[in-house]
């Protein structure tokens, strides 16, 4: 059978739904929100016996200003109206004058709907009970449709892709009265309340005038601005040329064309009806986010195309969705209807684009049942979703054991044999239930049940692998096309025990137990709650060939920490001069450091002392210090001993790379001077610098540090300072080594040519690592800067990573 899917949208009502037995009734909260600053709107309780007469003679002291009843309440229906003693209606509290309010409001629409009021150049969404005033211009977009419910009552539907502007009643100044449109393109089906010469809709379009007297009318205009009117009901229309002239009168029944320029075709019968399929379904029943509506008919001949549409009240007000289907098809599918009951109405559009008088209208009742997920524990009612309706439909997928319970006084099943209040979903694939209420057939329920699938995590052609005997860990991947419960236990064939299990997203680490004697072929068994299967993975038995893995109870040792290379020379802060540094720190360190100089060739004996912190983030890729340096003896007669009391900060880059032994940092440092007087720097000195380490083996550690020496002012002070290391650690906590460092550049306007060499060592005790070094001038310049020898110590304490 041929489908069209046609998504709908779950339209909010301007009102109650109009009942002989109930009357028209408003919601008095409503009335507040229709309120302005012009117009207060207050609630109306009906009495006994109210007519739209009597209302306004009490409400106003004058019957004809009901025209305000209409304005304020749309969706009364045709006249006359009944009202209920005890319902509510929304009225001004005092009467503006005549023709002050709204031309029409929109009672009923599916986005998206925008509208432009007169003398304004942007256009503005529309909502349901938006004021729509004098001139405004009202289009609906492709596959959108809005109703519009005027102060006289007449109720105009705006197809997709209309352009209406909006002028409601007109005055016998222009010598005709009654409500106006213009109609630019696209198509609009009227609805006038009575056949008295007041209640007239006057379309204009580019082609012809039109004047509909009472019923209902369906007036087109196409892409060459052709106008086609179909009269369905009611009085006769008079359809003019574009200048009012070279009229007809097309009766009900009759339909007459227009072309641009041309005067008036005369009138043609329009098309029949289709006629419902005498099984049609009137009942439905749903699933929580997806239910569906069908409907089937005979087929019209010469038809062109058919039209459904679908309204909440049986004279095809509300309407909810509309669709049109080719001639070929001959029946129809509208999903995403919510719970109620909807009325179905067919027409025919035959070969010269005339619409037939709508068909007899067909109640359908939409019921929507219960999805359980696996496992899960029933709840007393289900909740729905249906989601923006105006998105693509698709299947509804459920995990194999979801639990359908059908709705009150309703069974359903795979077949008659099997129907029941509820339902277990199980095998993978398309699933059409068929549901019954007593002996009445309803429309069934499609699913689709999701294939659920247990496999290796290394691939699906490896095997997931035990050894008897022994515990062994394996590793599973889920592949599910629908949402799984949380609550997921794996089980095991018999002599397979399942210890532990782990989920992680659709990843599943499992620790099992097999017996010496347990059977094959063994199985492991994905399960959802109590004894929802939802999927299994064959189990492949190995013997073991060595021994056993030791009890749980067994612990595993300790592992050693990481080890952690000297950085005595760089932890003391000296302007003019970089020492190697151990990047492979993780997480955050402090420290303090001391350096005493010894007493040299003009220069006597200084103590430097430096503290600061430093941390490793992001994998070790961002590396951040601060730091500062203070002196306790000596003068500072050269730039390369002051620093005392500056700050010094550093940002650091360490890209990712695979080879564990080689590593690389990227730096930038700077002194920040703090100090007045000599002791400080004076400038910002910028110290930007690369660090390299190569491990040749475990024991063994070769660094380097290259960089430079920029002030950031007119001194022009820059050096080329570098540093070389050779570390190796003979016990697990210990590590000796031996430095370089060089600088060479221009400093206070002379050569500076600083070389030193120094040997260090370092314990790492827990979170403590003490370090140490010596290290001496090699020039006669190196011993006036920083003596013949100094000696340094640095105390760190930190949270340092395992290996």
């Amino acid at each position: 059978m041929n489908r069209l899917l046609y998504p709908t949208l779950v339209l909010a009502l301007a009102c109650p739904s109009l009942a002989a037995a109930q009357g028209y009734d408003r919601d008095p909260a409503e009335c507040a929100q229709m309120s302005t600053d012009e117009v207060v709107v207050v609630p109306y309780t009906i009495q006994e016996g109210d007519s739209c007469a009597r209302i306004a003679r009490r409400q106003y002291g004058d019957r004809s200003r009901y025209d305000l009843i209409h304005a304020y309440n749309p969706g009364m229906g045709p006249e006359p109206h009944r009202h209920t003693a005890g319902n509510h209606l929304c009225l001004p509290r005092e009467a503006p004058a005549r023709g002050s309010g709204p031309a029409a409001r929109v009672t009923a629409l599916r986005p998206n709907v925008r509208s432009q009021p007169s003398q304004q150049a942007e256009w503005e969404p529309t909502a349901v009970r938006d004021p729509i005033d004098r001139g405004t211009r009202v289009n609906t977009l492709e596959r959108a449709f809005a109703e519009l419910t005027f102060s006289d009552t007449t109720i105009v539907t705006l197809r997709g892709d209309t352009l209406v502007v909006v002028y409601g009643e007109t005055s016998g100044a222009v010598r005709r009265t009654g409500t106006e449109a213009v109609l630019e393109r696209g198509a609009l089906r009227s609805r006038l309340g009575d056949l008295r010469a007041n209640h007239r809709l006057h379309v204009r379009t580019p082609a012809s005038q039109v004047e509909l007297h009472g019923g209902s009318a369906v007036a087109t205009v196409d892409a060459e601005s052709t106008t086609r009117v179909s009269n369905h009901e009611g009085g006769e229309a008079m359809v003019n040329d574009a200048n009012g002239r070279r009229g007809v009168r097309v009766r009900p029944g009759m339909g007459s064309a227009v072309r641009q320029g041309a005067a008036p075709s005369p009138p043609q019968p329009l098309p029949p009806a289709p006629t419902w399929a005498a099984d049609q379904p009137r009942r439905f029943v749903g699933v929580p986010s997806l239910t569906t509506i069908r409907g089937r008919w005979a087929a019209v001949p010469d038809a062109r195309v058919y039209r459904v549409e679908i309204a909440r009240l049986a004279d095809g007000r509300d309407l909810v969705a509309q669709v049109e289907v080719p001639a070929s098809v001959t029946s129809f599918e509208i999903h995403r209807l919510p719970p109620g009951t909807y009325y179905a109405r067919l027409a025919t559009i035959d070969q010269d684009f005339f619409e037939s008088a709508p068909s007899d209208p067909v109640e359908l009742e939409v019921s929507v049942g219960a999805l359980r997920a696996p496992g899960a524990e029933p709840t007393r009612e289900a909740t729905f979703d249906f989601g923006d309706a105006s998105e693509e439909v698709g299947p509804v997928v459920v995990a194999p054991g979801t639990v359908f319970t059908a709705p009150e006084g309703t069974t359903c099943g795979r077949d008659a044999s099997s129907l029941a209040r509820e339902t277990t979903l199980s095998g993978a694939g398309d699933l059409a239930l068929i549901c019954r209420a007593g002996d009445e057939a309803l429309g069934g329920v499609r699913v689709v049940v999701a294939e659920v699938t247990l496999a290796s995590a290394e691939g699906d052609a490896s095997e997931v692998t035990a050894v008897r005997g022994r515990e062994t860990s394996v590793e599973l991947t889920i592949r599910s096309g629908a949402a799984l419960p949380t609550d997921l236990t794996l089980r095991g064939s018999d002599g397979v025990e399942v210890r532990g299990l782990e989920r992680d997203g659709d990843r599943l680490r499992a620790t099992l137990r097999v017996a010496e004697d347990a059977p094959e072929p063994a199985q492991l068994t994905l399960v959802a709650g109590e004894d929802a299967v939802l999927g299994a993975a064959p189990l492949s038995l190995a013997t073991a060939d060595q021994p056993a893995a030791p009890p749980d109870d067994e612990e595993e040792p300790e592992r050693p920490r990481r080890p952690l290379w000297s950085q005595s020379f760089g932890t003391t802060l000296l302007p003019s001069t970089v020492g190697i540094r151990d990047l492979d720190r993780d997480h955050v360190g402090a420290w303090i450091s001391m350096g005493y100089f010894g007493e040299g060739d003009g220069v006597g004996e200084r103590a430097r002392g430096s503290a600061g912190a430093r941390g490793a983030f992001l994998d070790r890729q961002l590396q951040v210090e601060l730091a500062a340096a203070g002196d306790f003896v000596g003068t500072h007669d050269r730039t390369a001993q002051r620093g005392s009391g500056d700050l010094y900060g550093a940002v650091g880059y360490r890209p990712a790379i695979d080879d564990d032994a080689f590593g690389l940092v990227a730096e930038v440092g700077a002194f920040f001077p703090t100090q007045p007087d000599d002791s400080g720097l004076g400038a910002v000195r910028l110290v930007p610098s690369v660090h390299i380490s190569w491990q040749l083996d475990t024991p063994v550690l070769l660094r380097t540090r290259q960089g430079m020496v920029v002030d950031l002012d007119t001194s022009r002070n820059a050096a080329w300072v570098s540093a070389y290391a050779l570390d190796y650690r003979p016990l697990e906590p210990l590590t000796i080594g031996a430095e370089i460092d060089f600088t060479l550049g221009e400093e206070d306007g002379d050569l500076l040519l600083l070389p030193l060499a120094g040997v260090t060592a370092s314990l790492g005790a827990g979170p403590v690592v003490f370090g140490m070094g010596v290290r001496f001038g090699l020039t006669e310049e190196a011993h006036r800067t920083y003596g013949v020898w100094s000696a340094h110590a640095t105390l760190e304490l930190g949270l340092w990573n395992e290996l």
